[in-house]
């Protein structure tokens, strides 16, 4: 079964690299669809990110890719959700990484008043989101490429008092490798 195209059903998901029980879309971007899966070695959820099978056909590409995901697992910090691995075999290749249940700054933003953040929403916000960022520059020298609010994620559940957020791709190349990262506003860890 292709999983680049084919619709994805709950209950009859494919199983991706012997492992994965797809459940359903995530999302789409330049890179690919996003798959949420239940891991059935690890027995929890999952974010699948398949790969284009034009970097599959690239072998070159594969393995800077495959090299790529190796820095990002090396990340550790408590507000970076950690890629797993990356996946490759006959069907394809794919990155696979911590779940993270909640909404982007885009969603989030949509459920506001007038489509639009008040000032005093996104200020808790920015000191963790930048300590984030610099924990990836200088601790392992990876520069985040694509941040914007689609890649910025809030946990469901989490706006208010305990809020925590979650941002996307820390890239080492030319492919945008979606990392997430998790942290609470200023005065509310």
């Amino acid at each position: 079964m292709d999983l680049r195209e084919n619709p994805v059903h709950h209950r009859t998901g494919p199983i991706p690299f012997g492992r994965y029980r797809v459940e359903r879309e995530l999302g789409r971007g330049g890179m690919g669809r996003v798959l949420l899966a239940f891991d059935t070695k690890l027995r929890g959820h999952v974010a699948v990110k398949l790969v284009p099978d034009n970097i599959v056909a690239d072998a070159e590409a594969a393995e800077d890719l495959r090299r790529e995901v190796l820095r990002g697992m090396a990340l550790t910090h408590p507000g970076i959700v950690r890629a797993h691995t990356f996946e490759h075999d006959a069907s394809g290749a794919a990155i696979v990484m911590e779940y993270v249940d909640g909404l982007t700054f885009t969603e989030w933003k949509g459920q506001q008043p007038g489509r639009c953040f008040e000032t005093e929403q996104l200020l808790p916000w920015l000191e963790p989101l930048c300590e984030v960022l610099e924990h990836a520059h200088r601790g392992a020298r990876i520069v985040h490429r694509d941040l914007k609010p689609r890649n910025i994620m809030v946990r469901r559940g989490s706006i208010g008092a305990h809020a925590r957020a979650s941002t996307t791709p820390f890239a080492t190349s030319s492919f945008h490798l979606r990392n997430c990262f998790a942290c609470s506003p200023r005065g509310q860890e």
